[in-house]
């Protein structure tokens, strides 16, 4: 999936008009691959047709990571506000 929305920018600006709004739950327990995923649907900035990033809303506890044996990473919380600047 993600290899198709990098390799053909018109399906993932399709995905970005039609999931304007993207949460994902358990966030602390997503790994690098979930990660690219999300950073894609959202996108990074505004597009030449003038798509904004969709609206992203995250929740997780870096005290509740289970899943580091199946590549969960806390990086993906502790750099959200670098890597998602926009959000709220």
């Amino acid at each position: 999936t993600v290899a198709v929305l990098q390799a053909f920018p018109q399906i993932a600006q399709y995905y970005r008009r039609r999931f304007r709004h993207i949460m994902v739950d358990e966030y602390q327990d997503t790994n690098h691959a979930q990660y690219v995923l999300v950073r894609e649907l959202v996108g990074t900035e505004t597009t030449v047709d003038g798509i904004a990033p969709a609206e992203l809303c995250v929740v997780g506890d870096a005290d509740q990571s289970i899943y580091a044996f199946r590549g969960a990473t806390i990086r993906n919380i502790e750099d959200f506000e670098r890597d998602f600047p926009n959000a709220t």
